[in-house]
């Protein structure tokens, strides 16, 4: 169940637990930013904790902007970014740590954006049409078109009046930004850029669905052709995007746990492996304990490494895991009291791209370890059934050779996997098999168009399972 849900709370450090309080807190109460918690007194009988518990917590969610402790006016512990910033610079930092391409955050944005563009057609409020009339109504390109666009993509996702597009949406566009210059075009190329994603606009605004859809096919076929000729799409594409919320020294410490974590990738180094004493790694990173210290803390939370103490101790190579990571998605989630539809306009379209990649992606090992678990589910029973048959759509996540897929489809199942989920009846159990186990076919045959068809279709009929499952 580990590789599904969150980490069980009895499992986690004491000040991982605080951490999580203070986080709902803050989202339960839709508190704004600068919002005083209280003191640090106030705040440890409160939670009823020791001042270094506190504080550890505290360190965790200034990692991420969600707070800062401040000592002069408002005193105290005070709301940093928004939840939903906060949120999303979480899954930046791990995607940065795991060295996340361009190509990979593309490909993911594109699939959101689709989603979100259909979502604001549908939704768009007098406020939202009459925002999206105002960036685009200049008739000719603007001078900063990329820093536009990048724009026009967040009011597309505000408008899609769905919290979840826009917190996965939050992660990939600053992405863009951080990854370095857009593409050089010539003015026609601009002013014809310009023209379709004023016809975005305007389709979104008039409820046009379909010719909303195919402005946002144009435009992105035109940026990827630019991109493709002057871009290394290898690049990774979040490692400044991690820390754009995080606000002063904080950003410091991030930044030296994401060249650390690049550092570790890029190298090879091995679980396991010692990479230095607290002398040895301020030496060769130019920083203070403080920084370093820090550093490694965001770290250890994301499983890169432990440190040990006494002779021949220090940072050591752990295994780089999304459990924290997920954990902060399914809270900011769970707090948000989302309906289904929200997490399933997410999650259909995702699932849709992941079958399609991991038919065109997955190893031959893959391959195998996926007929594996089809037959497993097959021979599941009782409650084992449904993570069974979560672990098949994790599974194809893992084989399209994409880790900002993988990771938001883990995030996702782990929220819908807390759902109450009533007993699965024997026809359902057994229709539910078979469309895995031809949707398996479809994925190891390499044949992406059917792969694609039948996670449609099995996104369909699993609509019809829930309600009949009991």
């Amino acid at each position: 169940m580990s590789e599904i849900q969150p980490p069980d709370a009895a499992r986690s450090p004491l000040s991982s637990k605080i951490a999580d309080q203070i986080a709902a807190e803050v989202l339960r109460g839709r508190l704004p930013s600068g919002h005083s918690l209280g003191s640090e007194a106030q705040l440890m009988e409160r939670h009823e904790v020791s001042r270094a518990t506190l504080r550890e917590a505290v360190r965790q969610l200034e990692a991420h902007g969600a707070v800062s402790m401040r000592r002069s006016h408002p005193r105290g512990l005070v709301v940093g970014a928004d939840p939903i910033q906060a949120t999303a610079q979480v899954l930046a930092t791990y995607l940065a740590f795991v060295g996340a391409t361009r190509r990979e955050a593309y490909e993911v944005r594109g699939v959101l954006l689709l989603a979100a563009v259909r979502s604001a057609a549908a939704r768009n409020t007098a406020a939202a049409a009459q925002a999206l009339r105002d960036l685009a109504s200049a008739s000719a390109p603007p001078t900063d078109l990329a820093g536009a666009l990048w724009r026009l993509e967040r009011l597309v996702a505000e408008a899609s009046a769905n919290p979840a597009l826009a917190m996965f949406l939050d992660v990939l566009t600053p992405a863009g930004e951080a990854a370095g210059p857009a593409p050089t075009v010539d003015h026609d190329d601009a002013a014809a850029l310009w023209r379709t994603a004023q016809e975005l606009a305007e389709a979104i605004v008039g409820r046009d669905e379909i010719s909303a859809a195919q402005a946002l096919r144009g435009l992105r076929g035109a940026l990827a052709a630019g991109a493709e000729v002057e871009c290394d799409p290898t690049t990774p594409a979040l490692a400044s995007s991690a820390y754009l919320h995080v606000p002063g020294a904080a950003k410091l410490n991030l930044g030296l746990a994401t060249r650390v974590a690049e550092q570790i990738m890029r190298d090879g180094v091995g679980e396991g492996a010692r990479l230095g004493s607290e002398r040895d790694l301020t030496t060769r990173h130019g920083v203070g304990r403080g920084v370093l210290r820090e550093a490694l803390r965001i770290l250890q939370a994301h499983g890169f490494v432990e440190t040990r103490p006494g002779p021949g101790g220090g940072a050591i190579v752990g295994k780089p895991s999304p459990s924290y990571t997920i954990r902060k998605a399914v809270g900011y989630l769970d707090q948000l009291d989302l309906g289904a539809e929200h997490l399933l306009e997410v999650h259909l379209p995702l699932a849709t791209a992941s079958a399609e990649l991991a038919a065109r992606n997955g190893a031959a090992g893959q391959r195998a370890t996926l007929e594996e678990m089809v037959e497993f589910q097959r021979r599941s029973s009782g409650p084992l059934q449904w993570e069974a048959a979560a672990l098949v759509h994790l599974q194809i996540a893992d084989m399209t050779a994409n880790r900002v897929m993988a990771l938001f489809a883990r995030a996702l199942l782990a929220s819908v996997m807390r759902w109450p989920l009533p007993a699965i009846s024997g026809p359902v159990a057994k229709a539910m098999a078979d469309s895995h186990r031809a949707l398996a076919a479809a994925v190891v045959a390499g044949d992406a168009a059917l792969a694609r068809r039948r996670m449609i279709d099995h996104c369909r009929q699993a609509m019809t399972w829930r309600p009949a499952a009991a």
